[in-house]
């Protein structure tokens, strides 16, 4: 069985081709989300943007920052925009903001508005033994 084990991982590895990009991309920061609509490329980052690039130049065509906000040690990071989709002409991000809360933003025509602001809660729980 081992032996068998042995051939087949051999035989695979001689055949198994290296995979690498057609393409890369030189984001703002770390990519968190990404969503190809029609020619665009759209893409949400740790850096705190919405950066949009034309998927066959690669270049970037449109970039939206979000202000900072503080992080619980009180000090200034830019939020990390956790998720992005596009829809109706009209860019969504969910955007990091302070105490651990999350904010819905719409950015339409360069302009960013806040729609919902979703914050954490706690549940606990008393044991009693």
């Amino acid at each position: 069985m081992r032996v068998f084990v042995s051939i087949v991982f051999f035989i695979t590895s001689l055949v198994a081709s290296v995979v690498s990009p057609t393409a890369t991309i030189e984001a703002g920061g770390y990519v968190t989300d990404m969503v190809l609509v029609k020619n665009d490329l759209v893409v949400s980052t740790s850096a705190g943007t919405i950066e949009v690039y034309d998927y066959d130049t690669k270049k970037l065509k449109k970039k939206f920052s979000f202000g900072k906000i503080k992080d619980f040690m009180g000090d200034e990071i830019a939020p990390k925009v956790f998720s992005v989709d596009y829809l109706d002409g009209a860019y969504l991000g969910v955007v990091q903001s302070t105490n651990g809360s999350r904010r819905l933003f719409i950015v339409k025509d360069g302009k960013k508005e806040s729609l919902l602001v979703i914050k954490r809660t706690f549940l606990y729980q008393k044991l009693s033994l």
